[in-house]
Protein backbone atom coordinates (compact mmCIF):
# COMPACT_ATOMS: atom_id res chain seq x y z
CA UNK A 1 0.00 0.00 0.00
CA UNK A 2 2.91 2.45 0.39
CA UNK A 3 2.92 2.50 -3.46
CA UNK A 4 2.01 6.18 -4.90
CA UNK A 5 0.72 6.57 -8.21
CA UNK A 6 -0.31 9.77 -9.79
CA UNK A 7 -3.15 9.75 -12.43
CA UNK A 8 -3.15 9.83 -16.23
CA UNK A 9 -2.66 12.93 -17.49
CA UNK A 10 -6.22 14.69 -18.04
CA UNK A 11 -7.70 13.60 -14.93
CA UNK A 12 -7.53 15.83 -12.01
CA UNK A 13 -4.91 16.41 -10.17
CA UNK A 14 -2.07 13.37 -8.77
CA UNK A 15 -3.27 11.38 -5.75
CA UNK A 16 -2.48 8.57 -2.82
CA UNK A 17 -3.00 5.00 -3.61
CA UNK A 18 -3.09 3.08 -6.66
CA UNK A 19 -4.32 4.88 -9.18
CA UNK A 20 -5.56 2.81 -12.68
CA UNK A 21 -7.39 4.69 -15.87
CA UNK A 22 -10.96 4.53 -16.92
CA UNK A 23 -11.44 1.65 -19.03
CA UNK A 24 -12.04 3.03 -22.56
CA UNK A 25 -13.17 -0.54 -24.15
CA UNK A 26 -11.37 -3.30 -25.82
CA UNK A 27 -9.99 -1.59 -29.22
CA UNK A 28 -8.40 1.05 -26.79
CA UNK A 29 -5.02 1.28 -29.49
CA UNK A 30 -6.71 1.81 -32.76
CA UNK A 31 -8.81 4.24 -31.37
CA UNK A 32 -5.92 6.57 -29.74
CA UNK A 33 -4.33 5.57 -33.31
CA UNK A 34 -7.46 6.92 -35.39
CA UNK A 35 -7.30 9.91 -33.07
CA UNK A 36 -3.71 10.95 -33.89
CA UNK A 37 -4.13 10.51 -37.38
CA UNK A 38 -7.84 12.86 -37.33
CA UNK A 39 -6.71 15.09 -34.61
CA UNK A 40 -2.69 15.51 -34.54
CA UNK A 41 -0.18 13.55 -31.86
CA UNK A 42 -0.79 16.18 -29.12
CA UNK A 43 -4.39 16.75 -28.98
CA UNK A 44 -6.06 16.54 -25.63
CA UNK A 45 -7.89 13.63 -26.69
CA UNK A 46 -5.21 11.77 -28.13
CA UNK A 47 -2.51 12.47 -25.13
CA UNK A 48 -5.37 10.90 -22.92
CA UNK A 49 -5.16 7.92 -24.99
CA UNK A 50 -1.71 7.12 -24.78
CA UNK A 51 -1.75 8.23 -21.12
CA UNK A 52 -4.13 5.30 -20.76
CA UNK A 53 -2.89 3.17 -22.98
CA UNK A 54 0.71 3.45 -20.95
CA UNK A 55 -1.21 2.82 -17.28
CA UNK A 56 -3.04 -0.51 -19.08
CA UNK A 57 0.15 -1.86 -20.48
CA UNK A 58 2.46 -0.71 -17.23
CA UNK A 59 -0.63 -2.78 -15.37
CA UNK A 60 -0.02 -5.61 -17.48
CA UNK A 61 3.60 -5.60 -16.59
CA UNK A 62 4.45 -4.90 -20.32
CA UNK A 63 7.07 -1.93 -19.21
CA UNK A 64 8.92 -2.19 -22.28
CA UNK A 65 5.60 -1.24 -24.09
CA UNK A 66 4.56 1.28 -21.68
CA UNK A 67 8.35 3.35 -21.80
CA UNK A 68 7.97 5.24 -24.86
CA UNK A 69 4.40 6.04 -24.43
CA UNK A 70 5.07 7.69 -20.90
CA UNK A 71 7.52 9.25 -22.86
CA UNK A 72 5.54 10.82 -25.28
CA UNK A 73 3.53 11.68 -23.08
CA UNK A 74 6.08 13.56 -20.91
CA UNK A 75 7.04 15.43 -24.10
CA UNK A 76 3.66 16.28 -25.32
CA UNK A 77 3.14 17.73 -22.38
CA UNK A 78 6.17 19.85 -21.87
CA UNK A 79 5.33 21.29 -25.89
CA UNK A 80 1.75 22.15 -25.05
CA UNK A 81 1.88 23.21 -21.80
CA UNK A 82 5.43 23.91 -20.09
CA UNK A 83 7.76 22.67 -18.12
CA UNK A 84 6.31 23.04 -14.57
CA UNK A 85 2.47 23.27 -15.28
CA UNK A 86 0.89 20.53 -13.22
CA UNK A 87 0.05 18.35 -15.99
CA UNK A 88 3.83 18.13 -16.96
CA UNK A 89 4.78 17.58 -13.59
CA UNK A 90 1.64 14.91 -13.39
CA UNK A 91 3.43 13.04 -16.73
CA UNK A 92 6.90 13.39 -15.19
CA UNK A 93 5.90 11.72 -12.41
CA UNK A 94 4.26 8.39 -14.53
CA UNK A 95 7.63 8.21 -16.21
CA UNK A 96 9.42 8.21 -12.50
CA UNK A 97 6.48 5.58 -11.51
CA UNK A 98 7.60 3.07 -14.79
CA UNK A 99 11.50 3.49 -14.78
CA UNK A 100 11.14 2.83 -10.80
CA UNK A 101 8.84 -0.28 -11.54
CA UNK A 102 11.93 -1.12 -14.38
CA UNK A 103 14.84 -1.02 -11.83
CA UNK A 104 16.44 2.50 -13.25
CA UNK A 105 16.62 4.16 -10.06
CA UNK A 106 18.82 6.89 -10.88
CA UNK A 107 16.72 8.87 -13.46
CA UNK A 108 13.89 7.61 -11.67
CA UNK A 109 15.20 9.61 -8.30
CA UNK A 110 15.77 12.72 -10.73
CA UNK A 111 12.73 12.84 -12.46
CA UNK A 112 10.69 12.83 -8.84
CA UNK A 113 12.83 15.20 -7.44
CA UNK A 114 12.08 16.97 -11.25
CA UNK A 115 8.35 17.09 -9.72
CA UNK A 116 8.68 17.63 -6.51
CA UNK A 117 10.80 21.12 -7.05
CA UNK A 118 8.03 21.87 -9.80
CA UNK A 119 5.21 21.13 -7.60
CA UNK A 120 6.19 23.24 -4.35
CA UNK A 121 7.39 26.43 -6.98
CA UNK A 122 3.66 26.00 -8.85
CA UNK A 123 1.81 24.97 -5.94
CA UNK A 124 2.91 25.77 -2.46
CA UNK A 125 4.56 23.09 -0.38
CA UNK A 126 1.63 21.84 1.22
CA UNK A 127 -0.82 21.31 -2.20
CA UNK A 128 -1.53 17.84 -2.18
CA UNK A 129 0.29 16.93 -5.58
CA UNK A 130 3.63 18.30 -3.78
CA UNK A 131 2.47 15.81 -0.59
CA UNK A 132 2.10 12.77 -3.20
CA UNK A 133 5.30 13.92 -4.76
CA UNK A 134 6.79 13.87 -1.21
CA UNK A 135 5.63 10.18 -1.24
CA UNK A 136 6.73 8.98 -4.38
CA UNK A 137 10.61 10.22 -3.98
CA UNK A 138 10.50 8.94 -0.07
CA UNK A 139 9.52 5.71 -2.11
CA UNK A 140 11.85 5.46 -4.53
CA UNK A 141 14.62 6.19 -1.69
CA UNK A 142 13.65 4.21 0.75
CA UNK A 143 13.63 1.08 -2.37
CA UNK A 144 17.54 1.91 -2.84
CA UNK A 145 18.43 1.97 0.49
CA UNK A 146 18.72 5.21 1.58
CA UNK A 147 16.58 5.00 4.57
CA UNK A 148 17.15 8.54 6.43
CA UNK A 149 16.68 10.79 3.52
CA UNK A 150 13.10 8.56 2.59
CA UNK A 151 12.68 9.06 6.42
CA UNK A 152 12.72 12.86 6.26
CA UNK A 153 10.39 13.18 3.63
CA UNK A 154 7.91 10.65 4.94
CA UNK A 155 7.52 12.43 8.53
CA UNK A 156 7.36 16.13 5.75
CA UNK A 157 4.86 14.72 3.54
CA UNK A 158 3.15 13.69 7.23
CA UNK A 159 2.95 16.80 8.48
CA UNK A 160 1.96 18.96 5.61
CA UNK A 161 -1.05 15.99 5.24
CA UNK A 162 -2.26 16.24 8.84
CA UNK A 163 -2.10 20.16 8.25
CA UNK A 164 -3.80 20.69 5.03
CA UNK A 165 -6.04 17.62 4.71
CA UNK A 166 -6.88 16.56 8.60
CA UNK A 167 -5.37 13.88 10.88
CA UNK A 168 -8.09 11.44 8.90
CA UNK A 169 -8.23 12.12 5.86
CA UNK A 170 -7.61 9.05 3.35
CA UNK A 171 -4.29 10.41 2.03
CA UNK A 172 -3.19 11.59 5.76
CA UNK A 173 -3.63 7.70 6.75
CA UNK A 174 -1.48 6.64 3.56
CA UNK A 175 1.00 8.90 4.74
CA UNK A 176 1.03 7.63 8.12
CA UNK A 177 1.35 4.14 7.05
CA UNK A 178 4.33 5.04 4.54
CA UNK A 179 6.14 6.64 7.99
CA UNK A 180 5.78 3.04 9.65
CA UNK A 181 6.41 0.80 7.10
CA UNK A 182 9.78 2.85 6.70
CA UNK A 183 10.32 2.61 10.49
CA UNK A 184 9.72 -1.10 10.42
CA UNK A 185 12.69 -1.44 7.64
CA UNK A 186 14.88 0.74 9.63
CA UNK A 187 14.02 -1.25 12.84
CA UNK A 188 11.90 0.98 14.71
CA UNK A 189 9.21 -1.82 15.21
CA UNK A 190 7.83 -0.16 18.38
CA UNK A 191 7.13 3.24 16.94
CA UNK A 192 6.18 1.73 13.40
CA UNK A 193 3.09 -0.20 15.53
CA UNK A 194 2.08 2.65 16.85
CA UNK A 195 1.72 4.44 13.44
CA UNK A 196 -0.16 0.77 12.27
CA UNK A 197 -2.40 0.81 15.11
CA UNK A 198 -3.45 4.40 14.74
CA UNK A 199 -3.76 4.31 10.57
CA UNK A 200 -6.10 0.85 11.57
CA UNK A 201 -8.38 2.44 14.11
CA UNK A 202 -8.78 5.29 12.09
CA UNK A 203 -9.90 3.26 9.03
CA UNK A 204 -12.17 1.20 11.03
CA UNK A 205 -14.22 4.07 12.16
CA UNK A 206 -13.98 5.86 9.07
CA UNK A 207 -13.97 3.05 6.14
CA UNK A 208 -15.38 0.06 8.15
CA UNK A 209 -14.05 -3.09 9.35
CA UNK A 210 -14.32 -4.88 5.89
CA UNK A 211 -13.05 -2.08 3.58
CA UNK A 212 -9.99 -2.94 1.66
CA UNK A 213 -7.58 -0.64 3.03
CA UNK A 214 -9.19 -2.03 6.63
CA UNK A 215 -7.69 -5.10 5.61
CA UNK A 216 -4.70 -3.79 4.65
CA UNK A 217 -4.06 -2.07 7.58
CA UNK A 218 -4.76 -5.37 9.29
CA UNK A 219 -2.14 -7.47 7.46
CA UNK A 220 0.40 -4.51 7.88
CA UNK A 221 -0.41 -4.61 11.75
CA UNK A 222 -0.01 -8.39 11.73
CA UNK A 223 3.52 -8.13 9.66
CA UNK A 224 4.97 -5.74 12.58
CA UNK A 225 3.30 -6.95 15.74
CA UNK A 226 4.86 -10.52 14.73
CA UNK A 227 8.29 -9.15 14.19
CA UNK A 228 8.27 -7.77 17.48
CA UNK A 229 7.50 -11.73 18.87
CA UNK A 230 3.55 -11.07 19.35
CA UNK A 231 2.71 -14.29 17.73
CA UNK A 232 -0.45 -14.93 19.31
CA UNK A 233 -1.76 -11.48 17.96
CA UNK A 234 -0.29 -11.76 14.84
CA UNK A 235 -1.89 -14.91 13.94
CA UNK A 236 -5.08 -13.49 14.79
CA UNK A 237 -4.80 -10.55 12.66
CA UNK A 238 -3.88 -12.65 10.08
CA UNK A 239 -6.61 -14.94 10.82
CA UNK A 240 -8.96 -11.78 10.81
CA UNK A 241 -7.94 -10.60 7.13
CA UNK A 242 -8.94 -13.88 5.51
CA UNK A 243 -11.74 -14.53 6.81
CA UNK A 244 -13.22 -11.10 6.22
CA UNK A 245 -11.76 -10.94 2.80
CA UNK A 246 -12.74 -14.80 1.86
CA UNK A 247 -16.71 -13.52 3.18
CA UNK A 248 -16.53 -10.01 1.30
CA UNK A 249 -14.74 -10.51 -1.33
CA UNK A 250 -14.84 -13.99 -1.85
CA UNK A 251 -12.69 -16.80 -2.12
CA UNK A 252 -10.95 -16.48 -5.75
CA UNK A 253 -10.19 -12.79 -5.65
CA UNK A 254 -6.49 -11.60 -5.13
CA UNK A 255 -6.53 -10.05 -1.88
CA UNK A 256 -8.35 -13.64 -0.36
CA UNK A 257 -5.56 -15.09 -1.29
CA UNK A 258 -2.87 -12.56 -0.30
CA UNK A 259 -4.39 -13.16 2.81
CA UNK A 260 -4.12 -16.50 3.06
CA UNK A 261 -0.36 -16.78 2.20
CA UNK A 262 0.16 -14.53 5.30
CA UNK A 263 -1.77 -16.81 7.60
CA UNK A 264 -0.15 -20.48 6.38
CA UNK A 265 2.97 -18.71 6.45
CA UNK A 266 2.97 -17.39 9.70
CA UNK A 267 1.29 -20.94 11.04
CA UNK A 268 4.06 -22.75 9.60
CA UNK A 269 6.64 -20.76 10.99
CA UNK A 270 4.97 -21.21 14.06
CA UNK A 271 5.40 -24.83 13.02
CA UNK A 272 2.42 -26.19 12.98
CA UNK A 273 3.02 -27.03 8.90
CA UNK A 274 0.07 -29.72 9.01
CA UNK A 275 -2.45 -27.03 10.23
CA UNK A 276 -1.10 -24.64 7.71
CA UNK A 277 -1.62 -27.41 4.65
CA UNK A 278 -5.20 -28.04 5.93
CA UNK A 279 -6.03 -24.57 5.59
CA UNK A 280 -4.95 -24.70 2.30
CA UNK A 281 -6.72 -27.56 1.17
CA UNK A 282 -10.14 -26.04 2.44
CA UNK A 283 -9.63 -23.12 0.70
CA UNK A 284 -8.96 -25.09 -2.52
CA UNK A 285 -11.76 -27.35 -1.97
CA UNK A 286 -13.78 -24.30 -1.59
CA UNK A 287 -14.92 -24.83 1.97
CA UNK A 288 -15.37 -22.02 4.64
CA UNK A 289 -12.01 -20.68 6.44
CA UNK A 290 -11.47 -22.73 8.83
CA UNK A 291 -11.56 -21.39 12.64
Amino acid sequence: EAVVWPRPVGHPGRALGDQHPREQGPDRQAAGGEAAQLQGAQHADTLLHVSELAWLLKSAGEYAEAEPLFRQELRATEEQLGPTHPDTLTSVDNLAGLLKAMGVFDEAERLYQRALDGSKQKLGPNHPDTLTSLNNLAGLLKATGKLEEAEALYRQALKGSKETLGPRHPDTLTSMNNLAGLLQARGGVLDAEDLYRTVLRAREETLGLTDLHTLRSVSSLAACVAQRGGDVEGENLCRRAYVTAHSVLGPSHPETAFYLSDLTEFISKLGRVDEAAAIRKNHELGGPPLG
